[in-house]
């Protein structure tokens, strides 16, 4: 018989191209995340290596962080694939960019980590960050009209920065 024409359901289109977005916006997060990571990872190996103190108050800090990062991967890539497998992978992979930088800020790298060296490179990497956040993940959390949800997280997420930094956590 004749061939059956393809679907041109303006809500199946609607609902690809919204999966394609989260893909998009999974994928970009996991990558931004890795190279994020990999400094954090140094920056744990070298405040242990100067003061155990210092060590245990960094890793702290960045495990609390690493919760919503880890979310932030997870949740567009299963939204786009339905896999829950693939989302902790994808999410599993980044997060272990972390003891990778660590261990190559001790093997490799200790001699020519400096506090400024850390300093720039955590600096780069939290422009790309901002970056992200404003140009992919402000205009993703808006096509949701949730702005209340968004300025809710926004502002939580500052509150918890200006204490973290002012009581040394």
């Amino acid at each position: 018989g004749p061939a059956t024409p393809p679907s041109h359901d303006p809500k199946t289109h609607d609902e690809e191209l919204l999966r394609a977005r989260q893909l998009r916006l999974g994928l970009l997060m996991m990558i931004t995340l890795t190279a994020h990571n990999l400094p954090e990872g140094i920056a744990v190996a070298v405040g242990t290596m100067s003061s155990q103190r210092t060590g245990i108050v960094i890793t702290t800090a960045i495990a609390m962080h690493n919760i919503p990062e880890g979310l932030a991967i997870a949740v567009p890539i299963y939204a786009a694939t339905g896999s829950r497998r693939r989302a902790i992978l994808m999410t599993l992979a980044s997060g272990l960019s972390e003891p990778l930088g660590a261990a190559l800020g001790v093997l490799v790298l200790r001699p020519f980590i400096t506090r400024v060296v850390l300093e720039n490179a955590n600096c780069a990497v939290g422009g790309i960050m901002l970056a992200v956040s404003f140009f992919e993940l402000w205009p993703e959390s808006r096509a949701y009209h949730e702005g209340g949800a968004t300025l809710t997280g926004f502002v939580a997420g500052w509150v918890i920065m200006v204490l973290t930094m002012a009581y040394g956590v």
